[in-house]
């Protein structure tokens, strides 16, 4: 390929890409803060998976009485820490940190909605942890190879941890732009001790009953309930930094119903009945919060994205979906006969064998 068609196949994907991605992709790649966490990064896996393929070796040398002594565990913890932790930390203050440098009127002059911004910097970070996972994947190979094991339970694994750290970040960046620096990461912390933590345990408590989650399981459950939150926390951040003229009420209230309504499914298709539980107690919280707090709009804009589906449009825009707490009181209305109807579903799919005895 000539140094012109690669130009031109350039010139016809940047044409293509967001803006603000390309922009993040752009600062990215010219920090040297990005090349030391990217070159640490596998410095230290690469450190780590040489001294577990060591001690494999060792272990084999002595007639193969013991394969490992449980190092195996740390290259999984710091690759959670990393991807789940350290990563969406670094991306708390994405949105903060262009409304505190002023560079974020700059870019809506340029033409960027607020959505294109907060989602921009979104796929730049899904694109910086897609490239993370697949990386990994060498070090998977080696250990395989020199140390044996279940190689595609690995695959597996680092394929879910790598789309959990990506809906991970987008609610560490969806929240970013919310609260002051300095309670942002106690938001962020906490939500991911109720929500993928907390959540579990407290409500098979609560109900008294438990059920084995195989993995296949727990990855359709990540994403049913983590996507929509991520696009929930998203479209908050949007709201935040967008004009209260742009009208964000209808994407917040229809991703509210689906982070409320995908629960109710999942009980009925007793898929980790306890944990949709707990998630959907969760965001009957937060989701009224977010709705209630907001005022009505005096301007016409708002508004116009409902008349073109004429009166039913009109009708439902007044009754839930109107920017301002008059509709939302009826929505918040709905909200709750919904959440309230999951509990007599979940209720009723228990049966007494399921029950736990009473310590």
């Amino acid at each position: 390929m000539t140094v012109a068609a690669m130009e031109r196949v350039t010139d016809w994907v940047n044409d293509r890409l967001p803006a603000v991605l390309v922009k993040e992709v752009r600062q990215g790649l010219s920090r040297s803060v990005f090349l030391i966490e990217f070159y640490g990064f596998h410095v230290v896996l690469a450190c780590i998976t040489l001294w577990q393929m060591a001690e494999a070796q060792q272990y084999e040398d002595f007639g193969g009485l013991a394969r490992s002594s449980g190092t195996r565990g740390v290259f999984w913890f710091l690759m959670a820490l990393y991807m789940i932790i350290i990563v969406p930390l670094m991306n708390i203050n994405a949105v903060a940190s262009e409304v505190t440098g002023r560079t974020i009127e700059l870019m809506k002059m340029s033409g960027l909605s607020a959505r294109k911004i907060v989602w921009g910097k979104w796929l730049y970070q899904c694109l910086y942890l897609a490239m993370i996972t697949l990386s990994t994947f060498p070090y998977l190979f080696s250990y395989y190879l020199v140390a044996g094991g279940d190689l595609m339970m690995e695959v597996r694994l680092m394929l879910g941890l790598g789309f959990g750290s990506i809906l991970v970040t987008g609610l560490a960046i969806g929240i970013s732009p919310i609260g002051s620096s300095r309670f942002r990461p106690m938001i962020f912390l906490g939500l991911m001790i109720f929500f993928f933590a907390g959540g579990v345990q407290l409500f098979s408590y609560f109900f008294g009953f438990r059920r084995g989650v195989s993995f296949g399981d727990s990855a359709l459950t990540l994403f049913l309930l983590g996507t929509p939150l991520t696009l929930f926390a998203l479209e908050l951040g949007t709201a935040k930094i967008s004009s209260r003229v742009e009208g964000n009420a209808l994407a917040i209230r229809l991703i509210g119903l689906v982070l409320v309504g995908v629960p109710g499914l999942m009980i009925l298709g007793n898929l980790n009945a306890e944990f949709a539980t707990g998630f959907a107690s969760g965001a009957i919280v937060i989701i009224p919060w977010s709705v209630m707090l907001t005022q009505p709009v005096l301007a016409a804009g708002a508004y116009g994205q409902y008349l073109k589906y004429g009166y039913f449009g009109r009708f439902m825009g007044r009754l839930f979906f109107y920017p301002g707490w008059v509709s939302g009181v009826m929505y918040c209305t709905v909200l709750i006969g919904l959440y309230d109807i999951m509990i007599l579903l979940l209720n009723h799919s228990v049966s007494d064998g399921d029950k736990l005895e009473m310590m």
